[in-house]
């Protein structure tokens, strides 16, 4: 399917995942980092937070695929119910809210961007309130991998 066939928006049903360290997860808390959602210092992140939808691939496999130990799974229902305009620290540096749109690359058509989030110029603690909003209705799925046991 070309890139520019897929819809822009995800369906609200849906879960997106992140990979990420298990320095960035609480088991004993069963609570997600902010640090998971935070800009990636390798610009990858830079319009918006870079997610992967579910697919084809086995959520194993998409493990491996990132190398990380720990999958951090959102829906995007919540993602889109998060109410910004209560949050002060965010206010002029996000729009109407959060979102989740498709962002089909060349090596993966499940990729996807959490958009409206703060990025680039806003102040380091703009983007550290939205990564927290973003943790708190995070979820994590423990999963083995080759190189972490």
């Amino acid at each position: 399917m070309p890139f520019d066939s897929f819809p822009q928006k995800t369906d609200p049903s849906e879960s997106v995942f992140r990979g990420i360290s298990r320095s960035q997860y609480k088991p004993t808390l069963d609570e997600v980092d902010w640090r998971a959602f935070d800009i990636r210092e390798s610009g990858k992140d830079d319009n918006g937070i870079s997610v992967m939808r579910r697919g084809e691939r086995s959520t194993s496999e998409m493990v491996q695929i990132l190398h990380k130990s720990l999958l951090c799974f959102v829906s995007v229902e919540a993602v889109r119910k998060i109410d910004v305009t209560k949050q002060p620290a965010l206010r002029g540096y996000v729009g109407s809210g959060f979102d989740v749109e498709n962002a089909p690359i060349e090596f993966d058509t499940l990729h996807a961007l959490i958009v409206g989030t703060p990025v680039g110029a806003a102040p380091r603690i703009t983007r550290i309130r939205a990564s927290e909003l973003l943790a708190e209705i995070a979820s994590v799925k423990v999963e083995s991998t080759p190189d972490s046991s």
